[in-house]
């Protein structure tokens, strides 16, 4: 009689972990970025990224998604940081990769709701908490915008 009873979801939500590759697409002082529509995160903003497919890199999601979220091809200049985030209903791993549009000096328009904001910009927008460290390290390392 050693039967325990079963869990309930949220005992097996609480410690779902999520893999998941981003993308800091970065041209000339400009950043892609676009506002979360989900419930929980309505309002905040964040880099195009998402889950990683079984046998996927981190790099090949962040690229995969960043095609299928904003319409943009782009190229993978380094790793940035895998950053640790635990949210009330899972923990999140979040492999941000700095990349480039895949055709240089064409800063084609995303599909919505994503945009292209400056490095000042991202400063007045509210990100998710796993992402501020990364806005933090663009301020400190992306120039201007050349007007």
């Amino acid at each position: 009689h050693d039967a325990s009873p079963p869990k309930s979801d949220d005992a097996a939500d609480a410690l779902e972990t999520v893999e998941i590759g981003v993308a800091v697409v970065v041209d000339r002082g400009y950043v892609l970025v676009g506002p979360r529509d989900d419930a929980a995160h309505r309002g905040q903003w964040e880099f195009p990224g998402g889950k990683l497919r079984s046998g996927e890199s981190p790099v090949e999601a962040a690229m995969r998604e960043c095609r299928e979220e904003t319409g943009i091809e782009v190229r993978v200049r380094q790793a940035l940081a895998t950053v640790e985030h635990v949210y009330p209903h899972r923990k999140v791993i979040l492999h941000f990769v700095l990349a480039a549009p895949a055709k240089e000096g064409t800063r084609k328009n995303p599909s919505a709701p994503f945009e292209w904001k400056s490095v000042e910009d991202l400063a007045r927008l509210p990100f998710l908490p796993a992402n501020t460290e990364i806005v933090a390290w663009l301020k400190s390392h992306i120039s201007r915008p050349a007007r």
